[in-house]
């Protein structure tokens, strides 16, 4: 089973500005494409150089694509207020 942990780490919270940014500037897809690039590059170098485990860096990467997205869900929120 595979437990995820958001809000873990500084790069939540800039995760979740860059998802409530995107949406409020409508660039949601465009931001995604890039957020998703990067994301997978970290990854790879997080088990290339760093040697974490599979498990980890599995957690790491779905909890930070949540996190973007909860920022996109609360700009949206909050475009309708």
């Amino acid at each position: 089973m595979l437990n995820i942990i958001v809000f873990d780490d500084r790069k939540s919270i800039a995760h979740l500005i860059l998802g409530f940014i995107a949406s409020r500037l409508k660039l949601i897809i465009p931001v995604f494409g890039v957020f998703i690039i990067y994301e997978a590059v970290e990854t790879v170098v997080k088990i290339r150089k760093h040697g974490e485990p599979g498990e980890i860096v599995k957690m790491d990467f779905i909890s930070d694509i949540f996190e973007f997205a909860f920022g996109v869900m609360l700009g949206e929120l909050f475009s309708f207020l």
